[in-house]
């Protein structure tokens, strides 16, 4: 029974943590792309002011993606807990043939693994952002 309160406390908060995840890997990828290509199209042009706007928005963004990654996290972990425990899903949960440590186990499985799933993604999209810069030439040249 302690497997389906996973599974399904799973179901219910990763919806809105893919979107995060995702949209931060692309982010990343984007702003890698669009930051090896500004370097190219405006080597000796001086046009500096293009360049950092360019540059800067999409970092802002990115920024932003990331400060979303880590509010997401905790905000939907802290919910996930009260509503499930303590609000209305509470009631519904308490009434299951389970132990209440059951129930407090799956929820703090599932959030140690948002948690994981989190770090884990804003570590790749940190590379990203270090290592596809390199070769965004090919996509300029080609």
């Amino acid at each position: 029974m302690t497997g389906r309160l996973i599974k399904y406390e799973f179901k219910s908060g990763i919806k809105i943590l893919a979107a995060i995840w995702a949209a931060l890997i692309a982010s990343a990828v984007l702003i890698s792309i669009m930051n090896s290509l500004t370097v190219r199209v405006f080597a000796d042009k001086g046009h500096g002011f293009f360049r950092v706007i360019i540059e800067i928005v999409p970092a802002m963004f990115y920024g932003a993606l990331f400060l979303s990654l880590i509010f997401a996290t905790i905000g939907i972990v802290i919910l996930r807990f009260y509503k499930g425990i303590l609000g209305d899903e509470g009631y519904l949960m308490n009434t299951l043939p389970v132990k209440p440590w059951q129930l407090i186990m799956s929820k703090g499985i599932v959030a140690s693994v948002f948690t994981m799933i989190g770090m884990i993604i804003a570590a790749i999209s940190i590379l990203i952002l270090g290592g596809i810069g390199d070769y965004g030439h090919m996509l300029y040249h080609s």
